[in-house]
């Protein structure tokens, strides 16, 4: 599990929606041809990385886990949106130590 690459989806996600935003505001023209391609770019990336990162998810041992990844790197949740969607009691600092602790199992070598 790799943090660098779960953020890199959720900062994708974010560059999308912000380049969509800029080409509803231009005219037809050279500059939004390219801002199209890049918008075509961004979002292959953004593909790509999803799927390493679904993969990753996949395999995580609890469904809990998983959506709390899903939620957070590839829905692009705030912490608090996800833990209003967990319910039972979780908390923004729950949800987010979940999250955290299985990062720091996968950096020490441990993948439970």
């Amino acid at each position: 599990m790799n943090r660098k690459e779960m953020n890199e989806v959720y900062n994708l996600k974010k560059e999308i929606q912000s380049i969509e935003r800029v080409m509803r505001t231009l005219p037809p023209s050279d500059e939004l041809n390219k801002m199209c391609e890049k918008y075509d770019r961004t979002c292959r990336a953004y593909m790509r990385t999803v799927e390493r990162c679904e993969e990753q998810i996949q395999k995580l041992p609890n469904s809990k886990l998983r959506c709390a990844f899903r939620m957070r790197y590839i829905e692009g949740l705030t912490w608090q949106e996800i833990a209003d969607e967990m319910g039972e009691k979780a908390t923004v600092d729950s949800v987010k130590k979940l999250v955290y602790r299985q990062f720091s199992f996968y950096e020490k070598g441990d993948t439970q």
